[in-house]
């Protein structure tokens, strides 16, 4: 239903206690069945999330049902980096849910399961 074409954050590198912003650029590939929530994680090389934000795309102001096919949305999500946070390099993961019943949309292009670990490195600094 929806295809991530860009992605990028802001700044690089971060301090502890800051904000870094996350871009997300969509198409839709269809009108999408559903209001989406975005997820937004920031994870160790354990794989833990460390941080996140959750929202709908434009922080709710342009759900995912009013996209036409072929649409292009741009989207920004700020996470905030937690002030102990260890320096070090952190992954950011998204995907989609439904916040009604929290089902993830699968990935079905470049990948399986639910999730895409963006080709980002968050340092931490």
């Amino acid at each position: 239903q929806i295809d991530l074409i860009g992605s990028h954050a802001q700044p690089r590198p971060v301090r502890a206690g800051e904000i870094v912003t996350v871009s997300l650029v969509w198409r839709a590939l269809r009108e999408p069945d559903a209001n989406y929530t975005v997820f937004v994680h920031l994870r160790d090389s354990f794989g833990r999330t460390i941080s996140q934000a959750d929202s709908p795309p434009q922080s709710g102001a342009y759900p995912t049902t009013f996209w036409d096919a072929g649409e292009v949305v741009a989207d920004e999500h700020p996470i905030p980096v937690p002030a102990d946070l260890a320096s070090g390099d952190y992954t950011v993961v998204i995907g989609l849910y439904r916040l009604a019943d929290g089902a993830r949309l699968p990935i079905t292009q470049g990948g399986a399961g639910d999730e895409i670990t963006l080709p980002l490195v968050i340092q931490v600094r």
